[in-house]
């Protein structure tokens, strides 16, 4: 199994995650994912949010993406709200996935969050594979309207450690 990283998205490396985004966006243009990473990366108290890339550890080029910010839910409280989780992989995606969504565990337990929501995008294969890796390692998770799923930190966060095959 190949060894991968999880690291926050620099500024030096905003372009080189385009192609990523352009799977997730196709209209999305170059210019457009720029500003919007550039703003996204301007993290303050007031407004914390980031983009969390995967790359694999003996190269260079990124593998897998999320974009998230903390926001406040009625029912919830402080949540991790995701958006435009992909992982690229031909022969399994399913490390990739994981480990984006195992950070954003941490990020929230960090942050004093209660829940992380992931927004699938319309017709994104991770929209069908998500709901049954959850299950599969231990994770369990509501799928609301097919296209949100929402984990609670108990569940990603739990003692046993994460197998990823």
């Amino acid at each position: 199994m190949p060894d991968y990283v999880v690291e926050a998205l620099s500024r030096t490396a905003i372009s080189d995650a385009f192609p990523m985004m352009h799977l997730v966006m196709p209209k999305l243009d170059l210019q457009a994912w720029r500003r919007f990473a550039r703003f996204t990366l301007k993290t303050s108290r007031e407004r914390p949010a980031g983009i969390l890339i995967v790359r694999r550890s003996a190269r260079h080029y990124i593998c897998g993406l999320v974009c998230y910010r903390l926001e406040a839910d009625m029912a919830c409280g402080r949540i991790i709200q995701a958006r435009n989780l992909i992982g690229i992989d031909i022969l399994n995606p399913r490390p990739i996935i994981l480990l984006l969504v195992r950070h954003l565990g941490l990020l929230a337990q960090s942050n004093g969050c209660k829940a992380v929501h992931i927004r699938i995008p319309n017709g994104e294969s991770v929209a069908t594979l998500l709901p049954g890796l959850l299950g599969r390692d231990g994770l369990h998770g509501r799928v609301r309207r097919m296209r949100n799923v929402e984990l609670s930190l108990k569940d990603l966060l739990s003692d046993e450690e994460m197998r990823v095959d």
